[in-house]
């Protein structure tokens, strides 16, 4: 999750469910949020449920595009191969 927060330029949150479903499945948990860097700015580890909570701040978001590193991922996008999902009205 890192690489997509880092290479999209973008928060990204991730969420798993925790503990047995009553079927069988056993879920980890493990949820967090990342900045646009990448890095992890709140966590819920592994077994703890618990929410994680993060105050995300929009200059982090410019800065980081701002600063040029997010430009090298932008040219090697391919929107022709997404651009039919992207369109679809659901």
């Amino acid at each position: 999750m890192p690489a997509r927060a880092y290479d999209s330029s973008m928060f990204v949150v991730v969420c798993n469910l925790i503990d047995d479903n009553g079927d069988g499945n056993v879920y980890p948990g493990n949820s967090m949020i990342l900045n646009p860097m990448g890095e992890v700015i709140a966590e819920a580890g592994e077994g703890e449920k618990r929410l994680a909570i993060a105050d995300l701040k929009a200059r982090d978001h410019f800065q980081v595009r701002k600063d040029g590193g997010w430009a090298f991922f932008v040219r090697y996008r391919r929107p022709e191969l997404y651009g039919l999902v992207a369109d679809k009205q659901f």
